[in-house]
């Protein structure tokens, strides 16, 4: 038997292999959707297990031992009459911690100034400084913001005897593991008649909570390239000009993706800066405009059917 040499090769069909590539056994559709379904459940898990985010710690005179060591939540004999000097120092903190901010918040004298009856306002003058100190013994060891007057108003509503708070501090960068503020009353003949006592309000990051960050949002960017790959592998096996719209999208969705879990959320989290910040926004509303647009398209699509 011979076989005719003229005979044409037999040509494979593009649409055929794109067809044949597309489509999916049932089995391999419900396998997908139980991963998908292990993942949302792995994934809700995880959220049960976040730490606390921020980190309070409060002082005041009533906690100040008169004479002892300066912790977190101590301060030295602060009294608005008699030693109105709030020392406290805020120690074992570094670049986890992420920002430090310390609130000032009076508390209203029952006895005085129309506690039940009347809506008050108090100006608090104070001088206040900001050192770098160690972290066992607090020796000074750079004067961060040297002492400066400042004049702060608080409104204090009848029959609550805590006034409101205000932010006195902000650091958005945590820098040295250990900083004393020092705040001197200047005007304690005028307020203490109305204000009892003053709660100082350490607020920070919980290390625990941004380690945890961490270890997200990077497991996610990880995921997020595996899948990257593996879906360019899958979309090799079809030509170019067989590409249909959804695949190509998908492409650029899938390197959206990627951009969108942020290689660069560590120095964003740990060393912010403008520049980190603008990766990291444009990241995020690339991903999304790209989304809309996709689901704009389908939408368009579907209405033509």
């Amino acid at each position: 038997m011979h076989t005719n040499s003229n005979e044409p090769a037999p040509v494979e069909n593009p649409q055929l292999i794109k067809l044949n590539i597309d489509m999916m056994s049932e089995r391999r559709t419900k396998i997908i959707w139980f991963l998908f379904l292990a993942v949302v459940i792995f994934f809700y898990i995880l959220t049960l297990a976040v730490p606390p985010a921020i980190s309070t710690a409060v002082a005041s005179y009533r906690d100040c031992p008169v004479d002892g060591p300066v912790n977190n939540d101590e301060c030295l004999a602060f009294n608005v009459n008699s030693h109105p000097t709030f020392i406290g120092v805020l120690s074992g903190v570094n670049e986890y911690n992420n920002f430090f901010l310390l609130e000032m918040q009076p508390v209203r004298n029952e006895s005085g100034g129309g506690y039940k009856t009347t809506d008050i306002g108090v100006s608090l003058s104070f001088n206040f400084t900001l050192n770098y100190v160690t972290s066992k013994s607090h020796v000074v060891q750079e004067v961060l913001l040297p002492e400066k007057n400042h004049l702060i108003n608080f409104k204090c509503t009848r029959g609550q005897r805590l006034c409101e708070s205000k932010m006195i501090l902000y650091l958005p960068r945590i820098q040295r593991d250990a900083y004393q503020v020092i705040i001197k009353i200047t005007n304690t003949d005028e307020v203490s008649w109305m204000v009892q006592d003053i709660q100082f309000r350490f607020i920070y990051m919980y290390q625990k909570y941004a380690q945890y960050l961490l270890i997200l949002k990077y497991m996610f960017f990880f995921v997020s390239v595996i899948a990257l790959l593996l879906y360019y592998k899958f979309l090799k096996k079809i030509n170019p000009s067989d590409r249909i719209f959804e695949q190509k999208m998908l492409l650029v969705l899938s390197i959206a993706l990627v951009l969108f879990n942020d290689p660069f959320f560590a120095v964003t989290l740990l060393y912010p800066s403008f520049l980190s910040a603008l990766f990291s926004t444009v990241f995020v509303t690339s991903f999304y405009c790209l989304l809309l647009l996709f689901w704009l398209c389908q939408f368009e699509v579907n209405c033509k059917f």
